[in-house]
């Protein structure tokens, strides 16, 4: 998992920033895993991970009904042009769906191949709303 992770900072333009940091990874993990409200999917191919979908659900601070927020979503790119992105969507999305949410929330914020995943997340009916900006601090 750790190998996937940066991987995926890597990969990114815009979190690139940040030192990895392998303790507040497994950290994380550990929380997610104990929350009876996260969802964590794994994909792996001959025994090697490529890829995965962390996702919550969670009351917005103005009110008490249930959405689903994904805070990763994550296919190698050896593995994109196959179903896997698509297979861990349509978990969380039917995972969601099950826990009775109002909104399901899919940010794509890593910058990258966003016409692909503009189409795939069409195709599950998502729409998009707003923009991200960044801006580097210190």
């Amino acid at each position: 998992v750790i190998g996937i992770a940066r991987q995926m900072i890597t990969e990114t333009k815009v979190y690139d920033v940040f030192t990895l940091d392998e303790t507040k990874i497994e950290r994380m993990f550990y929380h997610w895993i104990e929350n009876p409200d996260a969802l964590i999917l794994i994909l792996e191919s001959d025994g090697v991970v490529i890829g995965g979908f962390i996702g919550e659900i969670f009351t917005p601070f103005y009110s008490d009904e249930k959405m689903a927020v994904d805070h990763i979503w994550y296919v190698h790119p050896d593995h994109r042009k196959s179903s896997a992105g698509m297979s861990l969507m349509k978990m969380y999305r039917d995972w969601a769906k099950l826990n009775g949410v109002k909104l399901i929330n899919a940010a794509v914020t890593f910058g990258y191949e966003k016409e692909s995943i503009d189409i795939v997340l069409n195709r599950f009916g998502f729409k998009h709303i707003g923009y991200q900006y960044v801006m580097k601090g210190e």
